[in-house]
């Protein structure tokens, strides 16, 4: 029992508390070497066990891996932390663009559909000045073939009329010769 205490040594199971890679340098499996973990017979529970010096080894040695598997897996749960962290603030990130971009396209859909809406309006004012047009260019259409109806029939009424003056008032007409004995009698006084 004189080695026992000197076997006993107690090694911090995170002296550092930083981050150690399992694959650059922290314990792994093959540092704790083959043949480490030797089986021993199961020991009947009614009997009495006898602590002896290879039990305190092989306890130790136990403990030792123990707290290996301890390190490692602390650096391993250090080191997904870190990943998940890291993971995180890439993934906030990239949220934070793109409700960024979401902004940007919202504003340039509510930009477009202003410009809709007053290309709209305008659409349907021009609409509505076509159809004014259109009535009165109707309206017009109208009132021209109304003053051609009027203009055929005054000339109509015109030719009737000259027709009737030529008839009356000719060369060959009694009046013709009445208006020329008229005339002469006039210049001569």
């Amino acid at each position: 029992m004189t080695n026992v205490p000197s076997a006993l040594r107690v090694t911090p199971l995170r002296p550092d508390r930083g981050a150690i890679s399992v694959f650059t340098g922290g314990a792994s499996e093959a540092s704790i070497g083959p043949g480490r973990f030797e089986r021993l017979p199961t020991p009947d529970p009614a009997e009495s066990v006898a602590l002896t010096p290879r039990n305190y080894e092989t306890a130790l040695s136990l403990l030792e891996c123990a707290a290996k598997a301890l390190e490692i897996l602390y650096d391993r749960r250090d080191q997904l932390e870190a990943t998940i962290e890291d993971v995180s603030l890439r993934a906030e990130g990239a949220v934070v663009s793109a409700q960024a971009k979401m902004l940007d396209w919202q504003q340039v859909a509510a930009g477009l559909k202003d410009q809709v809406q007053d290309l709209e309006r305008r659409l349907a004012a021009m609409q509505q000045r076509a159809e004014r047009a259109e009535s009165q260019f109707a309206a017009e259409r109208d009132r021209v073939e109304a003053a051609e109806r009027q203009a055929a029939e005054a000339l109509d009424i015109s030719q009737g009329l000259h027709s009737k003056i030529m008839t009356a008032f000719g060369r060959s007409s009694s009046a013709h010769k009445a208006l020329l004995v008229a005339m002469d009698d006039v210049s001569g006084v």
